[in-house]
């Protein structure tokens, strides 16, 4: 996806999270809303798939 267009989408996003019933919303659902940068999602989600990776290894899932 283009850069300026995963901009835009995370700015919008930011500001929806920032929205006081929004933030109330997840906080009733036992969840915390924040945003992050776009490089900071990937970093995250990299090292998440990384984890559940080495897991699935570990326990000896096969893709079928």
């Amino acid at each position: 996806m283009p850069a300026p267009v995963v901009e835009k989408l995370n700015t919008a996003l930011a500001k929806v999270l920032a929205m006081p019933q929004v933030r109330e919303f997840y906080r009733s659902g036992g969840y915390e809303a924040g945003s992050t940068t776009p490089a900071e999602f990937a970093s995250i989600t990299r090292s998440t798939y990384d984890s559940w990776g080495a897991m699935v290894q570990q326990v000896g899932f096969v893709k079928q």
